[in-house]
């Protein structure tokens, strides 16, 4: 009489599928940060013109005012980026999974999408620099102050309110 094993039985077992989970990602932060801004159809960039300044003076009674100053207008241009994904369902992995694999694939790609949202968004900062701080330097609560005394100092300070990124690495 044969003696029956385990590799014997294994084409006959049934395999269970368990829940499918998602792989965890770090949380988006610069989506929220930027102004958004609808294009009509069939546009591509948006212009965001800009006023320049001009100086008050003082006035003498009787005196005719000579300081004519030019009210000039600059602005910038922003185009339109395009990203994407491909995702490939087979009809045997749609048959095989027992959640919705289209509404798995949809999450997915959301999630892809709002990630590389997030990271052109953290490429601009690089323009931003100032030189606080450096690789390797041990973050501290003084370069947030100095950084948003500068936001203030400038010629023009930025608008309010004010938000600060911090790496997950500095924690």
């Amino acid at each position: 009489m044969a003696t029956t094993i385990a590799s014997d039985l294994a084409a006959g077992q049934l395999a269970f599928v368990g829940e499918a989970r998602f792989t965890m990602e770090r949380s988006i932060v610069c989506a929220e940060l930027f102004n958004k801004v609808q294009l009509p159809d069939g546009s591509k960039s948006y212009y965001v013109p800009k006023f320049g300044q001009i100086a008050a003076t003082d006035l003498t009674d009787g005196v005719d005012m000579t300081d004519a100053q030019s009210l000039t207008i600059t602005g910038t241009t922003h185009t339109t980026d395009e990203a994407g994904c491909k995702v490939i369902i087979t009809k045997k992995l749609r048959e095989q999974m027992k959640a919705d694999a289209y509404r798995a694939a949809g999450l997915i790609v959301g999630n892809a999408m709002a990630q590389k949202i997030d990271e052109d968004g953290v490429d601009l900062f690089s323009g931003l620099n100032s030189g606080l701080g450096s690789a390797g330097t041990v973050f501290s609560t003084s370069y947030m102050h100095a950084a948003v005394a500068q936001c203030y100092g400038q010629d023009e300070p930025v608008p309010d309110p004010l938000y600060f990124v911090l790496h997950p690495y500095q924690y």
